[in-house]
Formats: structure tokens, sequence, C-alpha cells
């Protein structure tokens, strides 16, 4: 089927963050989730972008967020999970989930210093080892979201070993870096030195496209066993008012380029879509939809991470 495909879509998705329970009330993504829900999303709703159903929802939840924290109302980022699974279901598909095996802990920055707080995760992974299972059960993938492991071998094999307790029978484990740290070079001879299979960490936070012209996965110099997947499409990059913060219409024509490029070219096009970023107060699901539709349009064929990982090391790329 990938052979007469015209370009392979990968679906992958960063769990940062669980549920809005889980998180500190000091910490920057709680009160992120209030300053993006009641204000964000009024510049959202007043440019069109949000709906005045998904604004009042962003409003509700803030409202709630006592009885949230007590565990007496509905999560929105524990449903965030489930309604991204519906879709991906819905349409046949699907996708690899990199999850954090430290918990808070933010680690360090690639210059050696201390990883601000809002690096860490407050999701205790063992607490989900059954979620892990059912996942893996179901066709999708799990895989790494590493914290230090870029940086140091021991970091990564302490966090491979970790993810490994819970899945023992994963023998072929992928990682992406949480923020996208890393050290070219030598966090590739870490992470094959820590028994990884992939490393899907090489990518942009700001923007799309195919870094450094590479189109498809690849093994980098003097590098024997892990395979490099390439990261095209980061849902942050696009929407993000960290970073580009794009209306609707502009996003959609960004990506539609991509995938374009992509159906020219017979490329490997990689997504990333956070796990909460399909409820409020993101809403940001939509566009996730329309790149599944579109690469359906053309024929796509859509993956996991370790599907196309493995095409590569059979020679089939």
């Amino acid at each position: 089927m990938a052979k007469k495909a015209p370009y392979i879509l990968v679906l992958t998705h960063d769990v940062d963050a669980l549920s809005l329970k889980e998180l500190p009330l000091s910490g920057r993504t709680f009160w992120g989730f209030v300053y993006r829900s009641l204000v964000l999303n009024f510049w959202r709703f007043l440019r069109h972008d949000l709906g005045i159903r998904e604004y009042l929802q962003s409003i509700m939840y803030v409202l709630l967020l006592p009885l949230i924290k007590l565990g007496l109302a509905r999560d929105p980022w524990r449903e965030s999970l489930h309604r991204m699974l519906e879709i991906e279901k819905q349409y046949g598909v699907r996708s690899t989930l990199f999850f954090i095996p430290i918990a808070r802990t933010p680690g360090h920055t690639p210059a050696g210093k201390r990883a601000p707080s809002n690096r860490a995760a407050y999701y205790e992974l063992k607490a989900y080892a059954g979620l892990l299972q059912q996942l893996v059960g179901g066709g999708w993938e799990v895989g790494v979201h590493g914290i230090d492991a870029y940086r140091d071998l021991e970091c990564a094999k302490a966090e491979l070993q970790a993810f490994r307790q819970l899945l023992p029978e994963n023998n072929m484990v992928g990682i992406r870096m949480h923020w996208l740290y890393h050290l070219g070079e030598k966090t590739w001879s870490i992470l094959e030195a820590a028994g990884y299979t992939y490393d899907a960490t090489f990518g942009w936070n700001d923007r799309i496209g195919f870094p450094e012209g590479q189109y498809r996965p690849f093994r980098p110099k003097g590098i024997s066993n892990l395979v490099v997947l390439p990261l095209n499409v980061q849902d942050g990059a696009l929407l993000g008012e960290w970073h580009q913060f794009l209306n609707n219409e502009e996003a959609w024509k960004q990506v539609e380029c991509l995938l374009m490029e992509a159906k020219k070219l017979g490329a490997v096009v990689t997504v990333l879509w956070h796990n909460n970023s399909f409820v409020a107060p993101r809403f940001w699901g939509w566009l996730y939809e329309r790149i599944i539709q579109r690469a359906q349009q053309d024929g796509a064929y859509i993956c996991r991470a370790i599907d196309v990982v493995e095409m590569f090391l059979r020679g089939e790329l």
C-alpha cells in the first residue's frame, strides 16, 4: 500500500499533560489555561477563529476549575485524549503517543542550565500503565517523551528503562525530546547507545517544513542503528500564540502547501498534535482532522512512527 501512495503521513502526539487536576496551582501551565480560555480565546472569537460555543465552553471550564481540582467536575484534558482517539478510530487510522517517563523534573536546557519549571510533567507514568496497555492493544504505538535523554547517557537509559518496566514486550522504542531539546550528533550517539530505535525530535518549534531538506527518515553519519524521523508539522508552531499564532485560514494554507510538496516529492510528513489540543482552550482538533481528510483524499498512506521506521529498515523508502 505504501509503495503506491503519493506520500506518507505519520501521526504523532506528545503527551505533556493528562489532566488539569494534576497540575500545581502555582504552575505556569495551570494559569496559562486560564489566560488562554478567557483572554486569548476572546481575541480568537473576535477574529472568527473560534465559535461562540467554544468560547463559552472555555469560560465554563475556568469557572469549574475548583471542582475539577477536587475531582468533582469533568476534566477537559482527560476528555481531550479520548476525543483524539475517537477521531482516529473514525478515520480508521492509528498514531504514536510519546509519554514523559519521569514526573516533576524539568530537566536541563542544551546550555546545561535547569530548564523552566513548566517543562516538567505532573503525571506519574506508572499510574497510567493500564492506559498504555490499552493503547498498544488497540493498535496505537507508545514511545518516550524524553527529558534529559538527549544530553546524558545514564538519563537516556533510565528514561527508557522506566518505560520498558511498564511495557517489557516493546522491543523497538522511539523517542521524541520534550520541547525538541537536542544536541545534534551528540544526542543521536547517546540515544543509539541507550538502545532507542528511532528519534523523532529533528524539526522546529516555530515553523513547519522539511528540516535541512530531509524528506524521509535517515540515518546520520557515524550512526549504525538509530533512525531519525524528521518532524514537519507541529500544532503550536502554527496556532500557538507563542509562535506564529496564525488564523485558521493561514494555518491551513501553510499545511496545504506542505502536503502538495510532499505529494510532488513522495515525502514522509510527520505531524505532531498534542493530546490536549482537542478541547478547551485550544480547540485545534479541526486542523488535525482536516490534515487526515486531505491525506486520505490524496491517497496517502497514514501510519504510526514505528511503521515508517520499519519501512526504512526494510529498504522500502
